[in-house]
């Protein structure tokens, strides 16, 4: 595998102080959930240290993000790349280590991490209107339904 540029496919402030970073697939061709969870995750660490490091890194003290009490990362993809079989147990797991890197660093934030689906019609050309239909794959609202099987 070649290895290209690492970046967030997107980064959102959702409200204040909580901001959620999204690796964002499209397409039948857009991989497995666990590859995009591993790009994803990797931002987890790098978020702590520049976070702990921010002045030795020249980085704004003003920075919103930077000074956020969550921080959601996020896997965002059609709900057929969610259909080989479930993760929901793999999500726990990434969420329990999250918790763990940041009682290390002794920091007061909270991160977390889940799988996401898009609607069925989504594409790269209505990538906007697709991200505010999206649903959890796992960690249902009361009264929603799955979209996949588990």
């Amino acid at each position: 595998m070649e290895e290209g540029s690492r970046r967030v496919d997107l980064a959102r402030q959702c409200a204040e102080g909580h901001y959620e970073l999204v690796e964002l697939k499209f397409g039948e061709h857009c991989g497995t959930p666990l590859r995009a969870a591993m790009e994803i995750l990797g931002y987890g660490p790098v978020y702590v240290f520049s976070r702990q490091h921010a002045r030795e890194l020249g980085y704004e003290t003003e920075n919103g993000l930077l000074a956020a009490g969550r921080i959601s990362l996020k896997v965002t993809m059609p709900p057929d790349a969610y259909l080989q079989g479930s993760l929901a147990k793999l999500e726990d797991a990434f969420n329990d280590g999250l918790s763990v890197l940041l009682r290390l660093f002794g920091m007061p934030l909270l991160m977390d991490f889940a799988f996401e689906a898009l609607p069925e019609w989504a594409d790269e050309s209505n990538a906007c209107a697709a991200m505010e239909k999206r649903s959890s794959v796992y960690r249902l609202a009361p009264g929603q339904r799955s979209l996949v099987l588990e």
